[in-house]
């Protein structure tokens, strides 16, 4: 994927690697919050889970936008 500033290609491995751990903790963090509701847990747990769902979210979303400028 070329870099915005010097159209470099960027090391694949690492720009994939990172993007696959987001979105395996998006889904794990989204997972968590779907069997925190099935057994009634309280408020922490839903609050950390959407939290870390919420960070990885939009960290997807501002690596795509800087990708695609």
């Amino acid at each position: 994927m070329p870099s915005a500033r010097t159209g470099e290609q960027a090391p694949a491995g690492r720009t994939d690697v990172l993007r696959i751990v987001l979105w395996t903790v998006l889904g794990l963090s989204a997972t968590g919050n779907l069997v925190a509701s099935i057994i009634g847990a309280g408020t922490g747990p839903h609050l950390l889970f959407g939290a870390v769902s919420a960070l990885s979210g939009v960290t997807l979303g501002v690596r795509f936008l800087r990708a695609h400028r």
